[in-house]
């Protein structure tokens, strides 16, 4: 399975998720974690451990709020050494309903492509 994590500032990454799973019922293999009240290290230490679960053999795609920040570095910093991590910045709404509609259709590399034109789109 292609895994889904959604790494955000506060409870940003919470609300987004009930409101996905309010529209597509409960999403399997997907995981929300906070940066608040975290260290760096800590940090890295909830999103390796959510990384390394084994349903996520596929790969893993980690969606966070803004590029730049302690999230995305946090993010980046694992994809170093572990290229079956997509990390898509600007999480909205349409890029996730694309994602868990298409993770079991389309091939890694495919589905980054579907996921942040999608994810575009919704911004316009």
């Amino acid at each position: 399975m292609i895994g889904g994590i959604i790494l955000t500032h506060g409870e940003f990454g919470a609300g987004i998720k009930n409101a996905l799973e309010g529209m597509m019922g409960e999403q399997k293999g997907l995981r929300v974690l906070t940066n608040a009240g975290l260290s760096k290290e800590k940090l890295k230490e909830s999103l390796e451990e959510a990384i390394g679960e084994n349903e996520f053999g596929e790969g893993v795609f980690v969606f966070v709020d803004m590029p730049g920040s302690s999230c995305w570095l946090t993010a980046k910093s694992l994809r170093e050494n572990n290229k079956k991590i997509a990390i898509i910045t600007g999480v909205n709404m349409p890029m996730l309903v694309t994602f868990f509609s298409n993770r079991d259709r389309l091939s890694f590399e495919k589905l980054i492509d579907k996921v942040k034109e999608t994810g575009q789109k919704g911004i316009t």
